[in-house]
């Protein structure tokens, strides 16, 4: 059985940073999308762009 995309996204982010704060590029408008560079780490997969927050903005988020 293949994964949703969002799962393997949620897996990797906590992988990698502890926590699942991520979103799609293409769904933030060109204000939200200033400055975004400096805001975490950017991945691509299935051709979709998304970028890790360096930080959880949800305490319940986070890896215990």
């Amino acid at each position: 059985m293949s994964r949703d995309i969002t799962e393997v996204i949620d897996n990797d982010c906590i992988e990698q940073l502890g926590h699942s704060n991520w979103v799609i590029i293409s769904t933030l408008s060109d204000q939200e999308k200033v400055g975004i560079e400096t805001q975490g780490i950017f991945k691509t997969y299935q051709g979709v762009d998304v970028l890790f927050y360096w930080e959880s903005t949800d305490s319940s988020c986070e890896r215990r």
